[in-house]
């Protein structure tokens, strides 16, 4: 009983996306929503990607689940200081970053999201970087139902539908 709208701007310097979740009909649904981004590691020859992800907790995880339980960053978790990448393997969920950004060298990719988009999970595989900026935490459904606050599920109904928005900016830095 609902549907899923997606909307990409192009913009000079950037992209701008929106997702809306509505219910058509029917009983309310949890709902959660994201982008899924991968980027090469190596867009400008030989500048190392690093990462900024300013955000004070992570999610603890068991086999790739969230426990719910949220420590905070340290070690190779700790992308406050846009540390470069290498070879850190991560897949790690950030719990309400205030910023996230990319940069190879001279060449910035910021990453802005709407409120509601308060947790970014990064994956660093052996030739991408990830930054995925989500509404909600893996597996958020069973973490809400245990009750765990603030994991980010929302709930659609008739003319209450979840909407995101992030807008990805390129730029040049000194």
């Amino acid at each position: 009983g609902g549907c899923a709208r997606q909307r990409i701007e192009l913009m000079d310097d950037g992209v701008r996306q929106r997702v809306e979740v509505h219910a058509s009909r029917g009983p309310a649904f949890p709902a959660g929503v994201g982008w899924h981004p991968w980027f090469r590691r190596d867009v400008r020859r030989g500048a190392d990607v690093r990462m900024m992800v300013d955000a004070d907790r992570t999610y603890e995880a068991v086999d790739e689940i969230p426990t719910g339980w949220l420590p905070p960053v340290s070690g190779d978790d700790d992308l406050r200081g846009y540390p470069a990448i290498g070879n850190r393997m991560l897949d790690v969920c950030y719990r309400e970053p205030r910023r996230t950004a990319l940069r190879w060298g001279d060449l910035e990719l910021e990453m802005r999201s709407s409120a509601n988009v308060g947790h970014a999970v990064v994956y660093t595989p052996a030739r991408a970087v990830c930054i995925e900026p989500q509404t909600c935490a893996p597996d958020a459904f069973n973490l809400a139902a245990k009750p765990i606050d603030g994991v980010g599920v929302t709930i659609v109904s008739l003319g209450r539908p979840l909407v995101a928005e992030a807008v990805w900016r390129w730029r040049i830095v000194p």
